[in-house]
This record gives structure tokens, sequence and C-alpha cells, in this order.
């Protein structure tokens, strides 16, 4: 944690988006937050993360998307 902090020295969190889904071993959250990226986060440390809904909503089987043919 201290690692992930020193990257993020001004990390902060407005406010938690949406209530927590947790099935099995895995929890979904969304959160706002914001923070400056200064330095490796994680280093040899496993992390799984999104950064979109549509990817989450697609893992959860609630929707469904359309590839996009290239060219």
């Amino acid at each position: 944690m201290t690692r992930f902090r020193n990257a993020f020295p001004d990390l902060y969190f407005f406010s938690g988006a949406a209530d927590l889904i947790a099935e099995g071993d895995y929890v979904v959250g969304r959160w706002k937050n914001g923070g400056t990226h200064t330095c490796q986060a994680l280093g040899d440390l496993e992390e799984i993360g999104l950064n979109d809904g549509v990817t989450a909503l697609t893992q959860l089987g609630l929707i469904r998307t359309v590839q996009r043919l290239s060219g």
C-alpha cells in the first residue's frame, strides 16, 4: 500500500458511485477519485481492475458487445 500511495501522493476519493456487488471471490465496486500518477504503483503485486462500466457489465453477463471488423 505504501508503494501505491507513493505513486499517487495526492490521491483522493470523492465518493462511492454505486453499491458493491459481490459473488464468490469477486467484488465489483464503483467510485469517483482523482490524483496525480508519479511512478510505478504496484510493482510485482497483482491487481484486477476495470476502467469502464461496459467491460464490467459485459463480464457480468448483463450486456453483450458487438466487435467491429477492421478494414
